[in-house]
């Protein structure tokens, strides 16, 4: 009977009745028998129903097969174009992914590094994210990481005290450690000769780490023996701090090269140089800042060199879907938050193409995944985090800043960093790359443009074999207070 298949007499779970009524049944009461009967028959059905309704929605759930990218994103004049490139390609690459469907949402930090804000925009998040994407920079990063319990996606945020999976388990990025971009700036200033230079560096887990990088492999060429670093301005340094910082690099340095690495200090910078008219008299080598969303750069620091992630040709054709998209949504989410609006809609850098290589890379890999689960996605739910994060780590893409492998740390491997001469009327004029495995490959031998002024060979002044030794400034500035860092062969 039914009694016997739930335990008979013996059976006392109390939240069901069939089981109470089964415990007191009597052999010899044939309607107490029937009740039980009934009572279980009952209790079977309301179970399989519960079963079926418990299906039907975990069904529901894995059947959207649905991918959710969860943004945080602080928006000022640069990081907000990052948003803007991903949201793009998350529709872009949609139809080389079917049977998948793929959201963007942004969460919104202001543009006044107010860690708070980050938090409150964090926690607001619902827990249907598949992945969380950004804040940007390390130091955010870093400040959120405790509270972070998912699959997580960076494409700026490069220090190297992310790579430390014990503290920073679910980060994962498609941009190289600072160990990996400080050796790149190394390779640039040894390729001129410089071996003795000062550093301005920003004092927060970036600066220190892209100091770090850039020292380590400068020192394994033989350029330097120490380093130290001493505060200069303040993040949020304006024109006039600028200008007295340099004016100080200026009188204590005898080289005429300055050179500023992986940062973006801003205009306020850029204006510093102009009115100091060092442009004239020093070479400066910057970072990521000599692409089109930096015009001040590119058009009052022409002679400059740069030290930047490579972007392939072939990102123009992205480029000219993406300036040519339709833009309200955009502009209007920026005004509804209140926040900075002075931003260019339409041009692209390669922070940008960073984001967009991230996103197709997870859109792949989650696609894999569906394709081997038989066109099944499993939910976003804690038990999936890790094979999803995993799977993503294990993916191999091809994008517009190269193939995006990643290590079991999350870190990338590899990227073509390409040497830059800014030029009047022409604009970024990439004469060099490199990579640890290749060194540097001359990819131009023509003259370049120096000090503002025209094409010729380096500058005496700068010239490795003239009687005085150079110097070079390296200027880290991406976030985080600037220090000086003064490195010097005796």
């Amino acid at each position: 009977s039914f009694c016997t298949l739930l335990g008979g007499k013996n059976r006392t779970v109390r939240p069901r009745p069939s089981s109470v009524i089964c415990a007191s049944r009597k052999p010899s009461a044939q309607h107490h028998a029937m009740a039980c009967v009934r009572s279980a028959a009952a209790s079977l059905v309301f179970t399989l129903l519960l079963a079926a309704i418990a299906a039907a929605q975990s069904g529901a759930v894995n059947s959207t097969n649905t991918v959710n990218f969860c943004m945080l994103q602080q928006f000022s004049q640069n990081s907000a174009t990052g948003d803007f490139h991903a949201r793009f390609a998350v529709k872009h690459y949609a139809s080389q992914f079917p049977g998948l469907t793929y959201t963007w949402e942004t969460y919104a930090i202001d543009g006044n590094r107010n860690f708070s804000t980050a938090i409150a925009a964090l926690l607001s998040m619902p827990d249907t994210c598949t992945f969380l994407v950004g804040p940007g920079t390390s130091r955010f990063s870093i400040a959120v990481s405790p509270l972070v319990s998912r699959p997580w996606l960076g494409a700026t945020a490069s220090s190297t005290s992310l790579s430390d999976k014990q503290a920073h388990k679910w980060f994962t990025r498609s941009i190289p450690s600072d160990a990996y971009g400080g050796a790149g700036v190394a390779a640039l200033v040894l390729h001129f000769g410089w071996r003795r230079v000062n550093v301005i560096c920003s004092d927060e887990p970036y600066g220190v780490s892209l100091v770090a990088g850039f020292t380590t492999a400068y020192a394994d060429h033989g350029a330097i023996d120490t380093a130290t670093c001493f505060p200069i301005v303040s993040p949020d340094a304006d024109a006039a701090a600028w200008r007295n910082a340099l004016a100080q690099t200026r009188e204590r340095s005898k080289s005429k090269v300055i050179v500023i690495a992986h940062g973006e200090p801003g205009d306020v910078f850029v204006d510093a140089v102009v009115s100091l008219g060092m442009q004239r008299t020093h070479i400066f080598v910057l970072g990521e800042i000599c692409d089109q969303r930096s015009p001040n750069v590119t058009t009052k620091l022409t002679g400059a060199l740069c030290a930047s992630y490579a972007v392939s040709d072939s990102a123009a054709a992205f480029n000219a879907l993406y300036a040519a998209r339709n833009a309200t949504g955009d502009r209007q989410r920026v005004a509804d938050l209140g926040l900075y609006s002075a931003i260019n809609y339409t041009a692209s850098g390669v922070y940008d193409f960073l984001y967009v290589d991230l996103v197709k890379h997870a859109m792949a890999a989650t696609h894999q995944q569906f394709l081997r689960n038989g066109s099944h996605l499993e939910a976003a739910v804690p038990d999936n985090f890790v094979p999803i994060m995993d799977n993503v780590r294990a993916t191999r893409t091809n994008g517009f800043t190269g193939t995006v492998v990643l290590n079991s740390r999350g870190d990338r491997e590899s990227a073509t960093i390409a040497f830059i001469n800014l030029q009047p009327g022409i604009g970024a004029h990439k004469f060099a790359t490199w990579t640890p495995n290749n060194g540097t490959t001359q990819r131009s031998t023509g003259q370049l443009y120096w000090l503002a002024s025209g094409f010729r060979d380096v500058p005496a002044a700068v010239d490795v074999t003239s009687n005085e030794v150079p110097v070079a400034i390296v200027i880290g500035a991406l976030c985080g207070s600037v220090v000086l860092l003064l490195l010097a062969v005796m």
